[in-house]
């Protein structure tokens, strides 16, 4: 459902977007073709007021190096974005917005998974990487829609053992 700028200005304001950091921990039976996997979520909202790129990547390492155990060798990550989306507008769409979430939208497989070393490292750049994307770059997600990325509002990292 599309909503008015007044509208998204209003939802940015609520405690889901000002939260520096969402956890949830997991254990499946099967999970994206990993058997047994433990999976470990870390939503990090780059709207919260104490939010900045090295707390998030502080916060990362430490989450991940906590939670799984010392003698993992590998394991896979995944980052997705939840972004606001603009419609285009034409003559019969006003200016309009659109929440997209990483993990509750129907588009599994856009992102691929990567195999990290589980050193330091290894996960400082994959986190990294993460923070420096062009919210630009993941127009090509919607190139079919008439809408674009108008904003990142969260960073979603999925951790997997493997």
């Amino acid at each position: 459902m599309y909503i008015s700028r007044a509208e998204l200005a209003a939802l940015l304001k609520k405690p889901y977007f000002n939260s520096f950091l969402s956890r949830d921990v997991s254990n499946f039976a099967l999970y994206r073709g990993h058997f047994n996997a433990k999976v470990l979520t870390l939503k990090y909202s780059v709207l919260a007021p104490d939010y900045t790129e090295n707390a998030m990547i502080t916060s990362v390492i430490t989450e991940v190096m906590n939670y799984f155990p010392p003698r993992q060798k590998t394991i896979r990550g995944l980052i997705e974005y939840d972004v606001v989306l603009k419609a285009n507008p034409t003559e019969e769409i006003n200016e309009s917005y659109y929440f997209w979430k990483a993990n509750s939208n129907t588009h599994q497989g856009l992102q691929s998974e990567t195999t990290l070393n589980f050193t330091y490292d290894s996960i400082f750049h994959f986190i990294r990487n993460a923070a420096k994307v062009n919210p630009n770059d993941l127009d090509l997600y919607f190139v079919n829609s008439n809408v674009s990325v108008d904003r990142i509002t969260t960073i979603v990292f999925t951790f997997i053992s493997v």
